[in-house]
């Protein structure tokens, strides 16, 4: 009635097989779930420092604009929406290819400082592809100004330096 021998063996190596298999089969499962994981990772932070890009260029255009304005420009926050001391802007003329979407809103909250003010420039981005959650970023600057030549050295004809430590450095940005 019962056999024992080679069909015993047989049967047991095909059991050993089945379960390396499927050791093999959890292995690339987990192989793949890791791999999957990581682009999704990957992609999410090529994004977020994509968003942080857009939120300083829509900072950069407020400065602009401050700059202009400290110039004499009459013009200088021309398309900006103002409402009291304060503008604001929605830039969404971002071009990053097919499919990708960006925008970032820009808030001065004094337009028009005295020159002691200190105003604040708060920009809020996204950036994004289609059927994804777009990453947001946020920053807030805070503004002042500064002479052209804050720590520059000046004199008619010469310097004289008085000290034992007394030295000066220079540094020539068109060579």
């Amino acid at each position: 009635l019962f056999r024992s021998g080679a069909s015993d063996r047989r049967g047991s190596g095909v059991i050993v097989a089945l379960l390396i298999s499927a050791l093999i089969a959890v292995a690339l499962a987990s192989y793949l779930n890791l791999n999957l994981t990581s682009t999704r990772l990957a992609k999410r932070t090529f994004n977020g420092y994509s968003a942080l890009n857009v939120a300083e260029a829509g900072v950069e255009e407020a400065v602009w604009s401050f700059n202009r304005m400290t110039g004499g420009a009459t013009d200088a926050w021309s398309g900006w929406t103002t409402g009291g001391s304060a503008a604001w802007r929605k830039f969404s003329d971002f071009q990053f290819g097919p499919g990708v979407s960006a925008w970032a809103k820009v808030y001065v909250d004094n337009a028009h400082p005295p020159a002691s003010a200190r105003p604040k420039v708060i920009a809020q981005s996204s950036f994004g592809g289609t059927g994804e959650t777009p990453a947001l970023k946020m920053l807030e600057l805070t503004l002042r100004r500064r002479a052209y030549v804050a720590n520059g050295l000046v004199a008619r004809d010469t310097v004289v330096f008085n000290g034992t430590n007394a030295s000066v450095d220079s540094w020539n940005s068109n060579p």
